[in-house]
């Protein structure tokens, strides 16, 4: 009930203008076969982020509007891909690698269907699949891309859910660089990013260096000196 009051405040403090923007996030490593070996390619069960991010959409979007909203989420994505796999036994063990999952699959469908109920009729995320990366978030953030935080809004409430830990900056240093995982790489266009990171020292902590990604595994990241740097952006 406090959080309630407290929302209420913040749009009639903000005339109105107060966005939101919800980042839905998951392990890179559930968009490629395991490094185990044990499922061929993607693997969309329990998916780390879209049940809160549906709960958090239908508690909290009739204090912004859902024209003030924004959200960022493998939603359609993991819908399609468990529709598919959950179809019977058959396609099962091909996506997910054991047939026995059949059950937990149409399970993990229901689900997501009901804990984004909300999100879905009002139409889905607005960036899905391969957008639901790194570059995007900043974009968006910037007002970069053609559904974006306008410049000069009163305030902006960004949630983000994910996995997401840190690691040394560099060899020998105590600091360290602090980021969340995202399902898709920042575009190789978009690499400059990341110059205001020193994420060089997760290659010292790496528990699977061979684990090939397509691409350098820092580009699944959004750190949070990239946050800083996008918020600067937006108060110039």
């Amino acid at each position: 009930a406090e959080e309630v009051v407290e929302l209420a405040q913040l749009h009639a403090n903000s005339d109105g203008d107060a966005w939101m923007m919800l980042v839905g996030g998951e392990h890179g490593g559930r968009m490629r076969p395991d490094y185990e070996g044990t499922r061929p390619g993607p693997y969309l069960a329990g998916h780390c982020s879209l049940h809160w991010i549906g709960r958090v959409y239908s508690r909290l979007v009739r204090f912004f509007g859902r024209d003030k909203v924004i959200v960022i989420a493998q939603l359609q994505e993991t819908l399609q891909w468990l529709r598919e796999a959950s179809k019977d036994e058959e396609s099962a063990q091909r996506l997910a690698g054991r047939s026995a999952l059949l059950p937990m699959l149409q399970q993990q469908l229901s689900e997501v269907l009901e804990s984004c109920a909300d999100l879905i009729a009002d139409g889905g995320a607005h960036y899905d699949g391969p957008e639901a990366n790194p570059a995007t978030v900043l974009e968006v953030l910037r007002g970069e891309r053609p559904r974006s935080i306008p410049s000069r809004v009163r305030s902006v409430l960004l949630l983000l859910v994910s996995h997401g830990h840190a690691h040394p900056a560099g060899p020998g240093t105590s600091h360290h660089e602090w980021y969340m995982h995202l399902p898709y790489p920042v575009p190789e266009s978009d690499a400059t990013l990341y110059d205001v990171v020193s994420h060089q020292g997760f290659h010292e902590v790496d528990p699977h260096p061979d684990w090939d990604w397509g691409a350098p595994k820092h580009r699944w990241r959004l750190y949070s000196q990239m946050l800083f740097q996008a918020y600067h952006s937006m108060l110039e």
